[in-house]
This record gives C-alpha cells, sequence and structure tokens, in this order.
C-alpha cells in the first residue's frame, strides 16, 4: 500500500530501489547518478536540462569542473524533456529540437 501523499524519493524508497536491488532511495540515487562520470567525457557532449525538472536536481552539475568539451544548456523552464517553443520558430513546438540542429549545425560547419 502506498502512503496518501507519495513524492518521487518515498516512490523510489518503497519501490524502485529495491525493485532493482538497491538498499534504499539514497543507495540507488548515489550508485546510479552519472553525475560523477560527467567531468570524464572526452568527446564533444552538450548538456541540456532545466531548472524546474521535477526529477534532475538543477545543482547538480554545479560543483564539477568540467572539461572544456562538455557544454551545459540549463534553462529556467522546460521540466522534464518538456521543452517546448512557440509554433513557427525553429524547431516549431518543441523548443529542443530546434537546440539540438543549431548545436549539430555548429559541429558540422566547425568540421
Amino acid at each position: 500500500m502506498l502512503p496518501a501523499t507519495l513524492d518521487l524519493w518515498t516512490f523510489d524508497d518503497l519501490y524502485t530501489a529495491p525493485a532493482c536491488g538497491f538498499r534504499d532511495a539514497r543507495d540507488y540515487y548515489r550508485r546510479s547518478s552519472s553525475a560523477p562520470l560527467v567531468p570524464r567525457i572526452r568527446v564533444p557532449c552538450r548538456i541540456l536540462f532545466a531548472e524546474d525538472d521535477p526529477f534532475i536536481d538543477p545543482t547538480v552539475l554545479d560543483h564539477l569542473e568540467l572539461p572544456p568539451n562538455v557544454q551545459v544548456l540549463k534553462t529556467p523552464r522546460g521540466g522534464h524533456l518538456g521543452f517546448l517553443g512557440l509554433p513557427g520558430t525553429r524547431g516549431g513546438g518543441f523548443w529542443m529540437d530546434g537546440v539540438v540542429l543549431g548545436w549539430l549545425e555548429e559541429e558540422e560547419d566547425g568540421a
């Protein structure tokens, strides 16, 4: 039985962690986070996330020393993969698609 009020941490503590072989939510997040690996990325990398993402802590990369080939774009809004734009703008209603297209064009122009 799930509690009447349920946040993501509690859900992960009660269900996700034990179902996936972790001790608890803290163990799950510690061992599953990709943040410690980001400074070791050696290829060009762009990371896009939103400060209002309900699943990802917006400060998770702030304390890391990132290599110059890793660029982070943090937007105030966008939720979890909800980067929508205005119809008629680059990428149409999907703002993130326009950003990714721009990044790919930059790479192509720099090649």
